[in-house]
């Protein structure tokens, strides 16, 4: 456990990350094949003191199956995902693949920190100096959160389409092979033809995707970038946020509502600097993914409609959780009949 936190511990080092074949997307978020900043990896073996050419070698996989991580989720279900900024009593529930790093920089910069820090994870967390605010407290005998509503916190959440989701996921850590693809549910697909890719990613949903989803029931947790939404920091309804936003739809629409978030739940005003960070991290110029490059790859690589439908029953408990805000389609938009 303690090895498997130490490779996946933010630290800077160089990183080499190959550009995918099938081109980079448009989306107003990291996403997909969009290269990240950062290397979250480093070499185990090297004194913290040592500088940043120290390069890290990914060990060997279970198989095809992930690493679990990056910093391990624990009982309480990917708690350490809630990010706060104690003086405005605002708490966000981020994940992976879920603009990730921006939400991050957001709230970074809401606790008086840098919003361009190459590596800005940990930071507004449990794991970071507000870890003393996560000390649990016991009601009726239960171990709860102490931030919540009923503590006149605000809390805010925002959710992506299951389906589009676990596809991001699948082609950034296996075909653009981000850090040595030690987060890849599969083989490596960077070199092969996209008929190939399709049918590796058929047969991973087929084959892999059932027996992963058994070891998150299992070890509460697994990897943070396939596990399902709803399970993520504490595994709150979505009834017990203040507001829930959807990564869908123009880059406008979701810059509104990052802008809504923080004007009506994190207070911050119109006129305070702060508030050019939503059109700085989420542009509204830019084309949204769900009309270009990320639909065309759902039609892709859903084209087969038993393929959609098992995702979509793998990770049922997430579509029942985000009932409101995405649904299956059915029939599914992606797919063609075989």
């Amino acid at each position: 456990m303690l090895a498997t936190a130490a490779l996946h511990a933010h630290a800077i080092a160089a990183a080499s990350l190959k550009v995918s074949t099938l081109g980079s997307f448009n989306e107003p978020f990291d996403d997909f094949y969009v290269s990240e900043p950062y290397n979250d990896r480093w070499d185990s073996s090297a004194s913290p003191g040592e500088n940043s050419s120290v390069r890290w070698a990914p060990p060997p996989r279970d198989g095809e199956f992930p690493f679990i991580g990056p910093h391990e989720g624990n009982r309480w279900q990917w708690e350490n995902r809630l990010l706060i900024a104690p003086d405005k009593k605002f708490a966000f529930c981020y994940m992976e693949k879920n603009a990730c790093t921006q939400f991050n920089r957001l709230m970074n910069a809401l606790n008086g920190m840098s919003s361009e820090d190459a590596i800005p994870f940990w930071k507004s967390n449990s794991e970071g100096k507000f870890n003393k605010y996560f000390k649990r407290i016991n009601v009726n005998g239960f171990d709860v959160s102490p931030i919540s509503r009923a503590n006149g916190w605000k809390l805010a959440i925002f959710v992506r389409d299951p389906a589009e989701r676990f596809l991001s996921a699948w082609l950034s850590k296996c075909d653009a092979w981000e850090y040595g693809g030690i987060d890849c549910l599969g083989p490596r697909v960077t070199d092969l033809p996209l008929s190939q890719k399709v049918e590796e990613f058929e047969r991973t949903v087929v084959e892999l995707l059932p027996e992963y989803m058994k070891r998150v029931r299992d070890n509460g947790t697994y990897n943070a970038h396939y596990d399902p939404q709803h399970i993520f920091c504490g595994g709150r309804d979505l009834t017990e946020f203040n507001f829930v936003g959807d990564l869908s739809g123009s880059p406008r629409f979701i810059q509104l509502q990052v802008i809504e978030m923080l004007k009506y739940h994190a207070g911050i005003k119109e006129s305070d600097p702060l508030m050019d960070l939503p059109r700085k991290l989420f542009p509204s110029e830019k084309t949204a993914g769900h009309g270009t490059g990320s639909s065309n790859l759902m039609k892709q690589f859903f084209r087969n409609r038993s393929i959609y439908n098992k995702v979509i029953s793998l990770y049922a408990e997430d579509y029942r959780w985000g009932s409101s805000h995405f649904k299956p389609d059915t029939p599914p938009v992606y797919s063609r009949t075989h």
